[in-house]
């Protein structure tokens, strides 16, 4: 049985008003991750769960599922896990469509791949017993040498035994980002969360895993639009 594609789309965002249907290089913005998971051609189903009409029907047009708007995990302080998790048992419970497993997409991550997607989910089908998490190398400076700002307003290094190393001598960290999440329906339904205890890595260019959730952020992700091969 393939899996199922989620796509949580909140009508709710504030940073950027209506985020996931904002214009995104002619499209709106959810439209990006619909197509590129229909183009995959690995999932039964493309499904995206909302709690706006206005999310819904621009998903339909798109050609996502929208069998219903969310009631639950549609506020500030749900987790994405938690709303995947309520709209998985909804399909399920009373909707009769299931599989044994679950790939959730965000919306404002626009540039992943049909190709990535497709690798994403061979990976994840090969080992049912963890979930797979969708990571990327930062550029341009290592977190090692991050600053954590404290309320008083001075800085702290959390790393600072890193500091007198080259970079090309320090361990690789990678960031996770929230283009593509896997995993097993029965792992979710224990853990409620795409974490859990044991995740494993899967490491994808960093144009593709770019979040946005601010105006630069979506203004520096259409002009890597414009220069990709997107």
């Amino acid at each position: 049985m393939l899996p199922i594609a989620i796509i949580p789309a909140r009508g709710g965002s504030k940073r950027i008003p209506k985020k996931n249907i904002v214009d995104f290089q002619g499209k709106p913005m959810i439209a990006w991750t619909i197509e590129a998971a229909k183009n995959a051609d690995c999932f039964s189903q493309i499904i995206v769960s909302t709690d706006s009409e206005e999310i819904a029907d621009i998903s339909r047009s798109y050609g996502a599922i929208v069998p219903f708007l969310r009631k639950e995990h549609a506020d500030d302080h749900s987790t994405v896990s938690e709303a995947t998790c309520w709209t998985v048992n909804e399909l399920v419970e009373n909707y009769s469509i299931e599989s044994d497993f679950i790939i959730q997409m965000m919306a404002n991550v626009p540039l992943k791949t049909p190709e990535t997607i497709k690798k994403f989910v061979s990976m994840l089908l090969k080992d049912n017993s963890r979930s797979l998490i969708s990571c990327f190398e930062p550029k341009f400076s290592p977190p090692h040498w991050a600053i954590e700002v404290k309320k008083d307003g001075t800085g702290h290094f959390p790393f600072n035994k890193k500091l007198a190393q080259r970079s090309q001598d320090l361990p690789r960290f990678l960031i996770p980002t929230g283009a593509i999440w896997g995993a097993h329906r029965n792992y979710l339904k224990k853990y409620v969360d795409f974490y859990g205890p044991s995740f494993r890595i899967f490491e994808m260019e960093w144009i593709e895993a770019l979040d946005i959730d601010t105006l630069d952020e979506l203004e520096i992700c259409k002009a890597l639009a414009d220069f990709s091969k997107w």
